[in-house]
């Protein structure tokens, strides 16, 4: 009896000692509104509600640990902090801020979107770590927004002499932009054909009328937002279809559909063998496959038929040349640029560095999950196998450069790794975001792994996107605010590029496959 009285009694004491579970944990669904209402409460519950939704649902606790972060000893420190803000008439959105920055910007993952709004103010507060990670990083301001254009090489000699060149922009805002200025100087041209003409007949002064009022139209469009340019535009193509005729044009209506799937591609062959392809996103499934062209667009616009066509032209263009080289043993390298690139789809990883493996699928690093509430509930390690091109095609052994910045996200950074894992792979520029871990958009799918998103973005008081997926890479673990290393360092010269368009790590490439190949 004494033994067992003991038990209890280091049971009790135990208890007594750990801090008391918050009253509101639930599954955290998007349906949760009990969880949701409480949190809209006070500062106090809010801050329970979200320290409490993350212990329960983010999926690197232990990497964390190793860092250096106590979880618990952030409850206990910011609690009172958080129930003094309860007492005071005004918080601003400066106090309230620094609180939840303190907190959560230490975090690690790449991917973790944390959004809390001020109760008192009722503005909403965004936190990303990992945007705060790297945009202190020397190269972030010029990689944020930098995209290739390698078109100077064409002028070039030597080893960077491109003899082909091809591109392709798919976002609506980039179709109606091109299509109303080609529009517009085909009725500049007409307009002053017109003007240098004595007199007009009556049909030539009723296209001059209609081609005046277009222009003024056109004028009024310049500044205006994304989303008015494109319903500007769609208005304009039906009142100016009868103009089209007449200048053997046409205004072709944008797809906003396509605006969440627009990617860039560039295209180019060089001289010296080597085949390159940027993209600026990991879009291609909904482009390549037809399938899924007819989920994410408008199947029946002619202007989302020609930005498919136009994709499937530039990867043909770039898949069909390696083929045609590697096949009559003139393929130098390949060249895959990811910088700036922020990821996209999984499955697109069969199109990029999959279309030059073996068809079957490709096993780089492993995954977990969260498989329950606790903090440290994680699943068994289960290799990730990502898809590979399935139809015939050669298996390129000549030297794969994958090409980065800080900017390469998620799907970039999924790319750079298997690279780096193949006897022929390279990762050339410098270290990407650190954002590895694979993330699901349907909330739906919170049920199944305890991650993906809690709350409703801009509608409850706390909310929260996190991975679904933990990457491990072999032999080195978790990589989160880390990234992947590349093989070889070469910093991007933005006076360089910006006074000659030449790109000081493209030619450390182009450089690094012609020595590998001697």
């Amino acid at each position: 009896m004494k033994k067992n009285y003991l038990y209890i009694l280091i049971a009790a004491t135990l208890m007594a000692a750990c801090r008391p579970e918050s009253d509101n944990l639930l599954s955290y669904g998007q349906n949760d509104g009990r969880t949701f209402d409480i949190a809209e409460s006070s500062y106090e519950e809010q801050f329970k509600a979200l320290w409490t939704a993350l212990n329960c649902n983010y999926g690197i606790w232990d990497y964390e640990a190793e860092h250096g972060l106590d979880w618990d000893e952030v409850y206990e420190t910011y609690l009172p902090k958080f129930q003094e803000l309860d007492k005071k008439e005004e918080v601003t959105d400066d106090e309230f801020s620094q609180l939840y920055s303190e907190i959560i910007n230490p975090l690690h993952d790449g991917h973790l979107w944390v959004q809390v709004r001020n109760l008192k103010t009722g503005r909403y507060i965004n936190y990303m770590p990992g945007y705060t990670r790297n945009y202190h990083r020397d190269e972030f301001q010029h990689s944020d927004k930098f995209k290739p254009d390698i078109s100077a090489y064409k002028s070039q000699s030597g080893i960077f002499h491109m003899t082909e060149y091809l591109d392709i922009n798919t976002s609506p805002v980039a179709f109606v932009q091109s299509s109303l200025e080609t529009f517009a100087q085909a009725v500049a041209n007409k307009m002053d054909e017109f003007e240098h003409k004595s007199t007009l007949s009556d049909s030539e002064q009723f296209i001059y009328d209609y081609c005046s009022r277009f222009r003024e139209e056109y004028d009024n469009m310049q500044g205006l937002s994304n989303n008015a340019l494109i319903q500007q535009y769609n208005s304009i193509c039906d009142k100016y279809a009868e103009l089209g005729n007449y200048l053997n044009t046409k205004l072709i209506k944008a797809d906003s559909k396509l605006a969440d799937q627009a990617i860039s591609l560039e295209y180019g062959f060089f001289e010296s063998g080597i085949v390159y392809l940027h993209l600026s996103d990991f879009h291609l499934l909904p482009y390549l496959n037809d399938n899924y062209f007819a989920y994410f667009a408008d199947a029946n616009n002619a202007g989302s038929q020609a930005m498919q066509k136009a994709v499937k032209d530039v990867w043909n263009k770039w898949f069909d040349k390696i083929q045609l080289l590697d096949n009559n043993q003139r393929l130098k390298g390949v060249i895959i640029d990811v910088r700036s690139n922020g990821g996209g789809f999984v499955n697109d990883y069969q199109y990029v560095l999959g279309a030059l493996l073996p068809s079957g699928g490709y096993t780089s690093h492993q995954l977990r999950t969260k498989n329950g509430t606790g903090r440290y509930d994680f699943s068994p390690l289960m290799n990730f196998t990502l898809p590979t091109y399935k139809e015939n095609h050669t298996v390129v052994s000549a030297p794969i450069v994958v090409m980065t910045n800080c900017s390469s996200v998620s799907m970039s950074e999924t790319t750079a790794w298997g690279a780096k894992t193949l006897d022929n792979g390279y990762v050339i520029g410098t270290r990407t975001w650190g954002g590895l871990c694979a993330l699901s958009t349907d909330p739906k799918s919170f049920s199944d792994t305890y991650a993906s998103a809690f709350g409703v973005a801009n509608e409850t008081a706390i909310y929260a996107y996190i991975p679904k997926y933990i990457a491990v890479l072999p032999g080195l673990g978790i990589q989160e605010g880390v990234g992947v290393i590349p093989d070889v360092e070469v910093a991007f010269d933005e006076d360089l590029f910006n006074s000659t368009g030449r790109d000081s790590q493209l030619e450390r490439a182009i450089e690094f496959i012609c020595s590998e190949v001697q």
